[in-house]
């Protein structure tokens, strides 16, 4: 039977993950040393509050103290952090250039992104670090050299180099958790990397852990990583680490959208229908993701993790993001790619859509899923047929 529906709420999973720092090698840039009275201004431009980010700071200044810079005696250091705010590293970067200062060193790939923009056409020099991939992020040519007055280093992951440290360190190890960004191609290529290396040295169901914890919040992501690994396993410190490597990574606009996102919201949208976002993630980073990727406005509304009390699977997400857009949940379908995301839906009394990702659908996906779909596209056909729009 055909339903006509009122609205329609789209779920986006964005579990954080990676275990890495900014310790690998990357090219340097060179310094020149100031000439005797010389003195000069830095501004540094950090994502985010993070041991490794700091390391990167206090490398940078330790490397221009060797060359005879240093803090207090022909140096003046302007330090500022972004807090994990992409707005706020833009508005950093301009200050620094009102201010015109005589270089900008920028840490993380949105705070380079950033200082790069902004300084372009003030002959202002930006040194960045612990940016992944310069190239991706228009940083630095496809044969690594320079696309301006920028330079810097790249923390690209040492993953075999890892894996046999561990295996090394831990020849007994049964159990390896990764914590990876589920939903990030960049990411899921380097999970892909340590599953090839697994078998190498011996270390099985690598990512098993971390796909349990899809689609829920940080909270609940916690609460599964120690009922797996024990109370002793340090997920505070890894978490810390994962959400500033991946801001480094994907905040700026570079955050990859599903094919027939863009065109699945206009499809919508000219057709009158309520949209809603349900994501599990913390909401100023949803909102920051869908400013930078240039669809926030699609949406009526955004439900987030930490607007409710209970994570999916519970229902709660959904149920108030219903509420907001003043439809019933029979009324109202939910599109999703994870198992926890289905099952918060099916809970709720909503007609859950899912578009499989890292997960096929299995049987219980495809008992509680009003029906399994390829893609995005897909699912604007189906929706026609339907007569929901």
């Amino acid at each position: 039977m055909k339903k006509k529906v009122l609205s329609v709420i789209l779920a986006a999973v964005c579990t954080m993950g990676l275990m890495a720092g900014c310790g690998a090698e990357g090219s340097k840039g060179s310094t020149q040393s100031g000439a005797k009275g010389d003195s000069y201004t830095v501004g540094i431009s950090q994502f985010a509050e993070h041991g490794s980010l700091d390391n990167c700071r206090e490398g940078f200044l330790e490397g221009l103290k060797e060359e005879g810079i240093e803090e207090g005696k022909n140096l003046k250091v302007d330090y500022q952090n972004a807090q994990t705010d992409t707005g706020t590293a833009s508005t950093i970067a301009d200050s620094f250039v009102s201010e015109k200062v005589d270089m900008i060193c920028a840490i993380a790939t949105p705070c380079a992104a950033s200082a790069y923009n902004s300084a372009m056409n003030a002959d202002i020099p930006t040194v960045y670090t612990a940016v992944s991939d310069p190239v991706v992020a228009g940083l630095a040519k496809e044969d690594g050299s320079s696309v301006g007055n920028i330079t810097g280093s790249s923390d690209v992951l040492p993953v075999e180099e890892q894996l046999k440290m561990i295996r090394e360190m831990m020849p007994d190890a049964k159990k390896i958790g990764i914590l990876y960004t589920t939903s990030e191609a960049n990411s899921c290529s380097t999970i892909e990397e340590y599953k090839e290396l697994a078998d190498k040295y011996q270390i099985p169901d690598i990512e098993k852990a971390v796909l349990s914890c899809t689609g829920t919040t940080m909270k609940r992501t916690r609460e599964i990583m120690l009922e797996i690994y024990g109370e002793d396993f340090p997920y505070d410190i890894y978490a810390k680490e994962s959400s500033a490597i991946y801001h480094s990574r994907y905040d700026g606009g570079r955050l990859p959208m599903k094919p027939g996102v863009v065109e699945l919201l206009t499809f919508l949208k000219e057709d009158g229908k309520k949209i809603a976002l349900a994501s599990s993630t913390r909401r100023q980073t949803v909102t920051n993701q869908l400013k930078d990727a240039g669809i926030l406005n699609f949406f009526d509304n955004v439900i987030c993790g930490d607007m409710v009390e209970h994570s999916k699977p519970a229902p709660d997400i959904f149920l108030k993001a219903c509420a907001e857009l003043g439809v019933a949940p029979e009324r109202a379908y939910a599109i999703e790619d994870s198992y926890n995301g289905i099952r918060a839906a099916h809970a709720g009394h909503l007609l859950p859509i899912m578009v499989p990702d890292l997960l096929p659908a299995n049987e219980e996906m495809q008992e509680k899923a009003e029906v399994v779909l390829p893609d995005l596209f897909e699912v604007i056909a189906y929706l026609k047929g339907e007569g929901a729009c």
